[in-house]
């Protein structure tokens, strides 16, 4: 089982249903600040085994310049859940930050750009068995700075008349279409069960 340092987890703890954000992991046990009886608490040692639901933040961004997105080919990581698929850049929101200084910073690791202008276009709930990510949309067409390669995969420049017929995720496709219209913010939750989408709310 994967945890991030700041995913929120739901357990089973002295045979109660607790939730709190993972501080430290490895292998099989992670601590985590619970709140409990109104205190925050650290609990540490924990099995990964009492997990029942993970939740994840995250942020991504389509970066536009005239009628193009930069997209990224997720090809170099090989135990990349996204590999071979073609996103957006962004990625985990770390402890602390807000997801707009989230944003600013994995543009700026995989891209080398700086956004000067960006707006949150919508939000992505995607559910996967016992897996929740939370994913803000951002969209952005002002920047500064020069592309560098990306030890994620590979960036390039794609019309957006040509985005669709990319190997993208299926659940992407329920979203690209508004971004690329301009349509006013959004939520959708996207339903997959073991990596196939099986149902799309739209709301």
């Amino acid at each position: 089982m994967s945890l991030r340092i700041n995913d929120y987890v739901e357990f089973i703890y002295n045979d109660n249903k607790i939730g709190g954000n993972v501080i430290s992991t490895n292998d099989d046990l992670f601590s985590v600040n619970a709140l409990i009886d109104g205190k925050v608490e650290v609990i540490n040692n924990i099995n990964k085994n009492t997990v029942l639901r993970i939740i994840s933040n995250t942020v991504l961004c389509y970066i536009e310049k005239d009628d193009y997105y930069l997209m990224l080919l997720r090809n170099k990581r090989k135990d990349d859940m996204n590999s071979g698929k073609w996103i957006g850049v962004g990625g985990h929101i770390e402890n602390g930050e807000t997801k707009d200084e989230a944003l600013l910073r994995e543009v700026k690791e995989e891209t080398n750009l700086d956004l000067i202008d960006y707006k949150l276009s919508g939000v992505i709930y995607f559910h996967d068995d016992n897996y929740m990510e939370i994913m803000n949309l951002y969209t952005s067409k002002s920047f500064n700075g020069n592309l560098k390669e990306c030890d994620e995969g590979t960036l390039k420049w794609v019309k957006k008349d040509e985005i669709m017929d990319l190997n993208l995720w299926e659940g992407d496709k329920s979203f690209l279409p508004l971004l690329i219209k301009n349509e006013p913010y959004f939520e959708i939750e996207l339903f997959y069960e073991k990596g196939i989408l099986k149902r799309i709310n739209k709301f």
